[in-house]
């Protein structure tokens, strides 16, 4: 928070109209309340409850992409969860007074590589957006930030079949059921492909039809659209990758998304000194292409030849 708040108090005093401190307390607070629910979604994934956590994450990204209401999706899913599992939220609440035994660290290495990969999926997603507010101003900022959250919601939406797979893909890990697996997985290859294909197809429909309205110059150009586009479809195409090597407690496209964050981030900076959004979204095409698919696809298929 009080990084945030130097950051746009830099903002503040190039543009004295616009107020920025108590939304970013109420986000920051929000953020906070959402990532100390997402063990709890993750327990009852665990449990087999995968149909219910898909339902609640579909109504997080509803409610994120358009209108960034976090504070309200902190309400709703914890409001959720004590509606229907009130023994266990206080069962997790209780375990914060007692002592953590950091020896047990040495024995989660695979989590550590998927917090690894959580992050860079955070910065990939978000740190741009407040690089753009920073060098060009709140309008172009919030072009690319709701265009990006619109298609990385289409993206996790193609994967909503995979996240609804997880319990199912451990049991057929324990169980040695490889041709079940490779079934699987082509099914969620096609679907992954045709639906966000198609949803890109339909975003730019509206964007044709209703293209008087000035609503849609919140978004990003066509061009910018489209470079931005397949920078996520590469993106969550690794993210499939992952979610079927991570059922065998393999994690190796960790280092793909480290090292293509910290790659990508200091280049975009620089070219959105220079090129505004456009610069952005050119870097990211440019990782996406020759970077993210071609190195995650080798490692995938490098792994996926010693385990099926």
């Amino acid at each position: 928070m009080p990084l945030g708040i130097w950051f746009l108090d830099g903002i503040r005093q190039a543009d004295t109209e616009t107020h920025w401190l108590l939304p970013w307390v109420v986000l920051t607070f929000s953020t906070a309340g959402m990532l100390l629910m997402m063990p709890y979604l993750a327990f009852l994934e665990g449990l087999g409850w995968v149909q219910s956590v898909t339902v609640i994450r579909l109504v997080q990204g509803i409610l994120w992409a358009p209108v960034s209401m976090s504070a309200a999706y902190c309400i709703v899913l914890s409001g959720w969860l004590w509606r229907r599992w009130p023994d266990l939220m206080r069962l997790g609440l209780g375990s914060l007074l007692h002592k953590y035994d950091w020896s047990l660290v040495r024995e989660f290495t695979a989590q550590w590589r998927v917090a690894i990969s959580w992050i860079c999926a955070y910065l990939t997603t978000q740190i741009y957006t407040l690089i753009l507010m920073n060098v060009d101003g709140p309008t172009v900022a919030g072009q690319f930030g709701l265009t990006m959250a619109l298609l990385n919601m289409v993206g996790v939406l193609a994967l909503s079949t995979v996240s609804g797979r997880v319990a199912i893909l451990g049991r057929l890990v324990q169980s040695g059921g490889v041709d079940e697996i490779r079934s699987l997985w082509k099914k969620d290859v096609v679907f992954f492909v045709t639906f966000f294909v198609a949803s890109f197809i339909g975003m730019l429909l509206v964007l044709w039809i209703f293209h008087d309205w000035s609503l849609l110059s919140r978004v990003l150009p066509t061009n910018e659209l489209f470079c931005l586009f397949v920078f996520l479809f590469a993106f969550h195409m690794t993210n499939l990758f992952t979610a079927y090597l991570r059922p065998y407690l393999k994690e190796p496209l960790a280092k793909v998304q480290l090292m293509g964050t910290l790659i990508a981030l200091p280049i975009a900076y620089w070219t959105a000194l220079n090129y505004s959004s456009l610069g952005i979204v050119l870097t990211l095409l440019c990782a996406g292409l020759f970077f993210y698919i071609p190195w995650a696809a080798f490692i995938f298929k490098t792994e996926v030849e010693k385990l099926w």
